[in-house]
């Protein structure tokens, strides 16, 4: 519809937004639903001005904060998609020092015994290499080899479980596909770390947690060929 009939859809969307602002309580599925729908509201109207974007995801994060707190799924997508209006907003002084202060908080809760600590401080530190890398390189990289250094402890560790591997493995992913452009021969060198580090895994798991691994080695595989790709291309030039 936001196609064919454009005024209609956006008429929907922000009756939908609407209702879902004006409830008192929010259960976790209509978070979700509302975080979806005031993304689409803000992505969907091009002519909206950027000081009325930033109005609607100010207003939503605060219900969903109160709903359902700031760790929550809906929370961390209208984050993510604040910072990426920032930045394209050219905002990146903004959306630099909104993210220093995620990064610093993030920091300070990790609990080396706590995975979801590290896995919450590496999802923000990702956050901020894919969205200010290139105007932060340094800071960037200040940010993602501490996440880096987190997981790895938490690998060395002898009840690291599943989740700690897959943090580590999208996190090397997401580095690796950031280089396929810019240093295809880097990104190579961490798609075969990678690969050593799945295979670890899979000695030490069994069950639904190599089901869990099997995916990795998907998402791996496809990653792996567009690295190849580009050492071809590179040769090529």
């Amino acid at each position: 519809m936001s196609r064919t009939k454009p005024d209609e859809a956006k008429k929907r969307i922000e009756a939908l937004v609407s209702k879902l602002m004006a409830k008192e309580e929010l259960d976790p599925m209509a978070s979700m639903i509302l975080s979806q729908t005031a993304m689409m509201r803000v992505q969907t109207d091009r002519d909206m001005p950027y000081e009325g974007r930033m109005a609607i995801l100010e207003e939503t994060l605060a219900k969903l904060n109160k709903a359902a707190g700031v760790e929550s799924p809906a929370v961390k997508s209208m984050m993510q998609l604040k910072v990426r209006t920032m930045v394209s907003a050219d905002k990146h002084a903004e959306a630099k020092e909104l993210l220093g202060a995620m990064v610093e908080k993030a920091r300070a809760a990790v609990d080396p015994n706590t995975p979801i600590t590290i896995s919450t401080y590496t999802s923000i530190a990702l956050l901020y290499n894919s969205s200010l890398s290139e105007k932060f390189p340094d800071e960037a990289k200040a940010i993602l080899d501490q996440a880096e250094g987190f997981l790895q402890s938490r690998l060395a560790d002898e009840k690291a479980k599943v989740q700690d591997y897959i943090s580590y493995v999208n996190m090397k992913m997401s580095s690796a596909s950031s280089l396929v452009y810019s240093d295809v021969k880097q990104a190579d060198t961490i798609i075969a770390d990678v690969e050593k580090v799945i295979e670890t895994a899979k000695e030490r798991f069994e069950g639904r947690d190599l089901e869990s691994l099997s995916a990795l080695e998907r998402g791996l595989k496809s990653m792996k060929a567009r690295v190849e790709s580009a050492l071809v291309r590179e040769k090529l030039v």
